[in-house]
Formats: C-alpha cells, structure tokens, sequence
C-alpha cells in the first residue's frame, strides 16, 4: 500500500460520494480529508494505481507522495 496524495482539479464542486465509491471498489481509504474537497491523502494498492486514475475521469489528479529530507543547518563546535 502506498500514500498517494489525491487533488481535485475540476471548476464545479466534486463529487465525493463518487470518489469514496473509487477508493472503495479497489480497497483504498482515506487517510486525511481536512482539505477536501481540495484535496485528500488517500491510500491505495500500487497495482490499483492506473484503475483508480481512470476511474476519477480527469477530475482529479492523483500523485505518489514524497517526502523530502532537510539539513540540519545547525553550527557544530568542533573540540580541539
């Protein structure tokens, strides 16, 4: 299973009953909706990826989530 971050691109208000039908057909969840109907964190199969897509009929784009790693950009004092 992986995260996948799902954002809806459309310029009429989104049909959310149809996008949970989606993640439910291909036994994915929700994993944060506090920006919906924006946007959501979803989780689904990798293999359930191109179906789910489809499915979403250009509405919404869905994009794996990545995480960035940042520097500490803390001084360090050497000893001597």
């Amino acid at each position: 299973m992986t995260n996948f971050i799902l954002k809806y691109k459309g310029a009429e208000k989104p049909d959310l009953n149809k996008m949970t039908a989606i993640l439910d057909a291909h036994k994915g969840h929700m994993i944060d909706g506090s920006l919906l109907p924006a946007s959501a964190l979803i989780e689904i199969d990798d293999a359930a990826f191109e179906p789910v897509r489809k499915e979403l009929d250009g509405d919404w784009s869905i994009v794996p989530e990545f995480s960035y790693h940042v520097p500490d950009l803390k001084k360090k004092i050497k000893k001597s």
